[in-house]
């Protein structure tokens, strides 16, 4: 391939030092994803080399970490409570957890396409994994400031225990606790109540308080040393919590949602 001297194509990442030197219009093509040191192996020559001959030619290269983000996602869609974020926030409480040592919040569910919805809204191609003894799927999502801003609501990698009540706008609560029932509440199939299970005391009493505020009939307990529980029984109450917690709701999942309507 002929090259103008001093130019190199824009296509290429790097050259062998000893095909500059001894023709110096002549150039060996690198792919855009070779890596510094992958150039310096091919050529036989050292990185600092390829670093030196890639700034003669005005190679750009692509920004320090750029190679890992094959993914993207919204990293905006928790600055600003609305209706979906609500209920993607109150899944994550149940269902979510923040890494302790890395950038990354997960969501783990066993039923994949309510994490296909999520996903959707989140703007997100990462990619969803199974665990094909438990057959828990699971959405782990990478960014910095997703993770400071669940921090900043108050969650820790150890919500189970020490979360408190989020403050959610009282115009989006049904949504959160629409996100929170799917996914540590529980309808049994007579439809005679409802059963929230959490670690956390303090989060629980504030979930009793609202939903005794919304006139369901509605009680907590301790039920071990680690465990509180709300319940929500009567057909009516529990008829009307479901006209709730669904109205204007455009996520859920849907083997609950039927549960409701049969």
């Amino acid at each position: 391939m002929k090259t103008p001297q001093g130019a190199f194509p824009e296509e290429a990442e790097a050259m062998p030092a000893e095909s500059i030197r001894l023709q110096r219009n002549k150039t060996t093509i690198y792919p855009k994803t070779a890596k510094t040191k992958d150039i310096a192996l091919m050529a036989g020559i050292s990185i600092r080399q390829v670093n030196n001959l890639m700034n003669e030619f005005g190679v750009v290269r692509r920004k320090f970490g750029s190679w890992k983000r094959q993914y993207h996602v919204n990293e905006l869609f928790f600055d600003t409570w609305n209706k979906d974020m609500s209920y993607v926030i109150g899944f994550f409480t149940s269902d979510g957890c923040l890494n302790r040592s890395m950038q990354t919040i997960s969501f783990s569910q066993k039923e994949k396409d309510i994490l296909i919805d999520i996903r959707k809204l989140l703007g997100s191609n990462h990619p969803i994994a199974v665990n094909r003894r438990t057959g828990v799927h699971s959405l782990n999502i990478h960014s910095k400031h997703i993770k400071s801003t669940l921090s900043d609501y108050g969650f820790t990698s150890a919500k189970s225990t020490s979360l408190d009540f989020p403050e959610v706008p009282e115009v989006f609560l049904s949504h959160y606790i629409r996100g929170y029932f799917d996914g540590d509440g529980l309808i049994n199939a007579g439809r005679n109540f409802i059963t929230f299970v959490n670690g956390s005391g303090s989060f629980m009493t504030r979930l009793h308080e609202i939903l005794n505020i919304q006139g369901f009939n509605v009680r907590i307990e301790k039920y071990n040393s680690k465990h509180w529980r709300v319940f929500i029984s009567g057909k009516n109450s529990i008829s009307d919590f479901g006209e709730w917690i669904y109205k204007d709701a455009a996520i859920y999942i849907r083997r609950k949602r039927e549960i409701f309507l049969s």
